[in-house]
């Protein structure tokens, strides 16, 4: 990171600005990380472990996110999900593993609804996502606290805690 990069990420931490990692390269991630002491997120993205993409994260990046306070928010993107077969299921493949990596506390949704093509017709829309995402953790055994926090108390916790 640029001298100039340095004080403005160290000046949106001051401001009380969200820093969002998802788009950095992984040296530049690195970078925000070492250089504030404020919760990052990264909004969209999901495991490199079990999708092997360049924009998802590393668990050692997950541990970092979580460390920090953050929230990771689970994107719908098909390339991310599997770049063979994405679905609901395997999206929660991801939810379980940063679950196993870093704990419920940093795991949010993230869908990147921003004109992509879903060609998954669990995941399209928010209106059929949301509730298909709820249903699925509950199957899977996760709480009612724990697929609130998913969906979005820790979203809520983290925007309290760094914009006030």
């Amino acid at each position: 990171m640029t001298h100039l990069g340095r004080q403005v990420v160290q000046r949106m931490a001051a401001l009380g600005m969200m820093i969002d990692v998802s788009h950095l390269a992984e040296p530049g991630f690195w970078d925000v990380i070492t250089e504030v002491k404020t919760p990052v997120t990264a909004t969209h993205s999901n495991c490199r472990q079990i999708c092997d993409h360049p924009r998802n994260l590393t668990d050692k990046q997950i541990k970092a996110v979580a460390e920090s306070g953050g929230v990771i928010g689970v994107t719908y993107v098909p390339q991310f999900i599997d770049v063979n077969q994405p679905s609901i299921h395997r999206l929660l493949d991801h939810i379980d593993h940063i679950y196993k990596i870093a704990g419920i506390s940093c795991i949010g949704l993230g869908s990147d609804f921003d004109g992509i093509d879903l060609t998954t017709e669990d995941l399209h829309d928010a209106s059929v996502a949301v509730p298909n995402i709820a249903c699925a953790l509950s199957k899977r055994g996760y709480k009612t606290g724990e697929i609130e926090k998913i969906l979005g108390d820790n979203w809520l916790r983290l925007f309290k805690e760094v914009c006030g």
